[in-house]
């Protein structure tokens, strides 16, 4: 796994602010802003990949597809997203997100609820 970090220009302030890479087996995510109580993230997903079950404890989601196609499992359902669509997420939610044939990359603004991090929910 390997962490890299890019540099963008805060316009309000002279500033610089790392966004950061993060890899794995699934691709890789770049994370844009994390000052509790948000974080954004664009998610890269490669095609015929899957995230472990994730229990959403402590955080509120906004989910938007950017590009290809995925699969969400929210709380036993399974939704099919493509391009555009969007999602909200509630606190105590237990989510997976898959795709398909096609890569995809998808938006995620994260909102602290309080309480402790996401706890990864093994298969």
């Amino acid at each position: 796994m390997s962490d890299t970090a890019n540099h963008r220009i805060q316009i309000d302030e002279a500033k610089e602010e790392k966004v950061y890479k993060v890899y794995g087996v699934w691709d890789y995510f770049e994370q844009y802003f994390q000052y509790q109580p948000c974080q954004i993230k664009i998610i890269n997903l490669k095609s015929n990949s899957e995230l472990s079950f994730h229990n959403n404890d402590n955080q509120c989601k906004l989910w938007k597809v950017l590009s290809g196609e995925l699969s969400l499992i929210l709380s036993d359902i399974k939704i099919d997203a493509v391009k555009g669509d969007e999602f909200y997420v509630e606190e105590l939610t237990e989510y997976q997100i898959l795709t398909t044939a096609k890569s995809a990359n998808l938006l995620e603004i994260s909102i602290e609820t309080g309480g402790l991090e996401d706890v990864v929910i093994e298969k």
